[in-house]
């Protein structure tokens, strides 16, 4: 019975992954009004954000299920991650408090290749 409960465990543990490591990849991300871009989360944790002839480059890292994108190491923006499955995200921008804010969300679909 002890071996099963460890297994179980083990499989949980590793079924589950890292939120860091299922960001990486390229993604189509779009805003509550239809807008959208590109959005290329890399291995080294910089991310580019391609909207248009937008294009904003940002170190990344994940506390708790929080994404924080970073610029000159100071947090520019927050965003509470809820991932329905590996190939579909919302991210919930948090104010300055750490509260969800109203309607501020984004979707991001994995780009499939």
């Amino acid at each position: 019975m002890k071996k099963l409960s460890v297994l179980w465990l083990l499989l949980l543990l590793v079924g589950c992954g890292s939120a860091s490591s299922s960001l990486e990849g390229e993604w189509l991300g779009t805003d509550k009004n239809g807008g959208g871009g590109r959005v290329t989360f890399n291995e080294d944790h910089s991310v580019l954000v391609e909207m248009g002839l937008l294009n904003t480059s940002y170190q990344w890292d994940v506390e708790d299920d929080i994404l924080l994108l970073k610029r000159n190491d100071k947090v520019a923006y927050k965003y509470k991650i809820d991932q329905q499955n590996k190939d579909n995200i919302t991210l919930q921008e948090l104010d300055e408090e750490g509260k969800v804010g109203e309607g501020n969300d984004i979707q991001l679909n994995r780009k499939q290749k």
